[in-house]
């Protein structure tokens, strides 16, 4: 735990050593963000993620045992995104290759039990908003997996193959419009590359806002054209002026790699009233043993994004929703969920960028003959160093506390997650590095 600790205080102190090469904003004229309304455009970008994480665990029941968590992970994912005033999409693939490695030793019993499992898990994801008036819309979501599991035990008592097929559908009604404000903000982080050359050259709002349309528009000659930096960068000169033909090629490559940064920016609101469905059908190869389950109920979300200055932004999200067990061998009858959360999210300069928040979670929970409550709060914090523009390294950490009504864990069957179960501390740490291809849109 001391070196995992060791190694993130070393990142964190190199990336403020490095910290005088990088420009950040300095005029926080973020109204032009709240006024500008983008045309129809849309990006796509690939990633290859590659993480390990661990984690310590004590729980205080009955008796008191700890165990050990870690997990490598390598996960390619592609994203495509299109926005417009009419319809808004999200499309989303992912192929997720994952060893862990989890130890439990409990204070009675000398021996440790060691059990390694092995997932490969390809996905899809897909999110749809269509417009029939200003800010009224209608949502639909859906996001099919399959997951294979290989697991193998120390004892060898539970060693099985499962296949699962899942799939989590929501269909609604909504008001409001979040935006996708990034290229007004690359917009503006040119501006100060820009004003960091030291030639007395600025870029006015009438610039940037005609700047952050072309940005906008940047992956359109992406596909189009064979060398698209050269048509791109030719019909941005007109809006830059004459003052910038004079720059020398180091200086023009300087401001080019504008194109590379990774800006993920979000404005406004949207409150949205759902119908959830989720089915899980899962198949082992003991006895060819299977399990079906399918439950659903409606859910009212709202999330607010801001930003309150160029380099901070906040996002708010709650969520309240009821689910009924429909089909499946379940210990509940149904739940009534309560989420919110917010996420603080900071440049610190144009290479550290740091992502934090704090999540409440209050579930009430029906049973056959009782009912009861479970509290979890999480704090988290999230801190990106990109070394190069395509090339990231990050650290995790989160601190869980889950508090579960006596009505519950004195109640349910032993195999239950609940069951003698008073509270849960959990710490959890993840570093890793990512790799982003294509347009960091």
């Amino acid at each position: 735990m001391k070196k995992i600790l060791i190694i993130a205080l070393i990142m964190l102190i190199t990336s403020f050593i490095y910290c005088w090469q990088s420009v950040g904003f300095k005029i926080n004229d973020h109204y032009l963000i709240k006024d500008y309304q983008l045309p129809a455009w849309g990006y796509s970008y690939s990633v290859i993620n590659l993480t390990g994480n661990g984690r310590f665990d004590r729980k205080d029941e009955d008796g008191k045992w700890v165990d050990e968590y870690y997990n490598f992970w390598l996960s390619p994912y592609n994203m495509r995104y299109y926005e417009s005033e009419k319809i808004k999409y999200t499309l989303g693939t992912s192929l997720s290759l994952n060893y862990d490695y989890y130890a439990t030793a409990y204070q009675s019993d000398i021996s440790k039990n060691i059990e390694r499992n092995f997932r490969l898990h390809p996905g899809f994801v897909g999110d749809c908003q269509y417009y029939v008036a200003d800010k009224l819309f209608l949502n639909a979501t859906i996001s099919p997996n399959y997951i294979y599991h290989d697991r193998n035990e120390s004892d060898n008592s539970d060693d099985y193959v499962s296949q699962t097929f899942q799939s989590d559908t929501s269909l609604g009604i909504g008001f409001g419009k979040i935006r996708n404000v990034s290229p007004v903000f690359r917009a503006l982080r040119l501006r100060e590359r820009v004003e960091a050359l030291n030639k007395g050259l600025t870029l006015s709002e009438n610039q940037i806002r005609s700047l952050a349309d072309k940005f906008a528009l940047y992956p359109q000659y992406v596909n189009i054209y064979d060398r698209y930096e050269k048509y791109f960068w030719g019909e941005l000169a007109p809006i830059l002026g004459s003052e910038f033909e004079n720059l020398s090629i180091p200086e023009n490559l300087y401001l080019s790699e504008i194109m590379q940064e990774s800006i993920k920016r979000f404005q406004g609101y949207e409150l949205n009233l759902g119908l959830d469905i989720w089915q899980y059908y899962t198949i082992k190869d003991i006895d060819d043993d299977e399990y079906k389950k399918l439950y659903l109920g409606p859910s009212l979300r709202y999330t607010w994004y801001n930003n309150f200055n160029l380099k901070y932004q906040l996002k708010i999200n709650s969520e309240v929703s009821y689910v009924k067990y429909i089909e499946g061998d379940y210990l509940e009858e149904s739940k009534l969920l309560l989420n919110f959360s917010n996420t603080h999210y900071y440049d610190i300069t144009d290479r550290i960028k740091l992502n934090s928040g704090f999540t409440v979670i209050y579930n009430y929970i029906w049973f056959d003959d009782y009912k009861g409550f479970s509290l979890t709060t999480n704090l988290n914090s999230n801190l990106d160093y990109f070394i190069e523009n395509n090339f990231s390294l990050y650290y995790q950490l989160s601190f869980e506390i889950e508090h579960v009504d006596p009505e519950i864990y004195t109640n349910v069957p032993d195999y239950s997650y609940y069951a003698d179960l008073k509270r849960d501390q959990t710490m959890r740490f993840s570093f890793g590095c990512r790799y982003y291809f294509g347009s960091m849109f």
